[in-house]
């Protein structure tokens, strides 16, 4: 009777482990498969990845494996399509659409572009965006980001280079608006977008933004009075500019001299207070 209890009990044993150890022996094949498939992938391998991923759609990380595929095959519309729409909580998701948009742009497919870009808080700063809506006929909305995103002083990146372009060749672009990207740009020392700004300058203003250059680099030359011949408008923005660039090495010489000198320019109540803020900032770190 006691034998017949234990063989009752060792087959209950098995009969509840026998799922457990499927589903090990199931994870482990998939393991095993998921590893062939990236091997597929490296290899570029796509009959072979294909018939493998086929068998690990349950499996966890199949998404990623899609999307690592998916990068590669942009062409398949209708295979990036299902994957967005299936996939759309995974991180992968917006990586692929990313990815796929940019492929949409260099291939100038400006309406598919226009139908999949999803909108968010982002998307006035996206160059391709703006130039997509440029390309679709919403001209002047186009240009009117792109001056916004002009005045910023930052240096264009490649997709931006279109829209720039179009701004440069519209009436949009004024000789004002060149000035306000010239004297952004320095504000934020980036120093290669305002020498490059300058070149779209008159020969005249051309002129002038040397001499901002200079005392951008050697702002110790603000007390050379061959920079200071008119002492109002954009000369007074200039010689403020200096005193600020000049604070950061010798914040006594330079407030000393703010203090003698600045009653003789035409300098707005905006720019003089941002000289001095910097002057207290100085002070306070010190």
């Amino acid at each position: 009777m006691r034998n017949k209890r234990l063989i009752l009990l060792f087959w209950l044993c098995g009969w509840l482990l026998s799922p457990n150890i499927a589903l090990s022996d199931k994870i482990d094949d998939q393991r095993r498969s998921f590893l062939q498939a990236e091997k597929y992938l490296a290899e570029k391998n796509d009959t072979g990845f294909l018939a493998t991923a086929a068998n690990l759609v349950d499996y966890p990380l199949y998404p990623y494996l899609r999307y690592q595929w998916l990068k590669g095959h942009l062409t398949q519309t209708d295979q990036v399509l299902g994957f967005l729409t299936k996939y759309k909580e995974t991180r992968y998701a917006p990586l692929l659409r990313a990815k796929w948009l940019d492929y949409l742009a260099e291939q100038e497919h400006w309406q598919d572009f226009i139908r999949y870009y999803v909108e968010d808080e982002d998307s006035v700063d996206d160059c391709q965006w703006q130039w997509a809506k440029h390309q679709t006929g919403k001209q002047q909305q186009a240009l009117a980001e792109a001056k916004r995103l002009w005045l910023l002083g930052e240096a264009a990146n490649k997709n931006c280079q279109a829209l720039f372009s179009a701004l440069a060749k519209s009436t949009q672009l004024t000789p004002d608006l060149i000035w306000q990207r010239f004297e952004t740009a320095l504000q934020k020392n980036n120093l290669a977008v305002a020498q490059a700004t300058a070149l779209l300058l008159t020969k005249t203003d051309r002129k002038a933004a040397e001499n901002w250059l200079k005392l951008h680099q050697r702002p110790n030359l603000v007390t050379d009075s061959q920079f200071w011949h008119d002492k109002t408008g954009q000369t007074g923005r200039l010689f403020a500019h200096a005193v600020k660039r000049w604070s950061t090495g010798d914040i006594d010489k330079a407030m000393l001299y703010w203090d003698s000198k600045k009653k003789d320019f035409s300098i707005d109540t905006q720019t003089a207070q941002d000289v001095e803020r910097k002057f207290g900032m100085h002070l306070l770190s010190n």
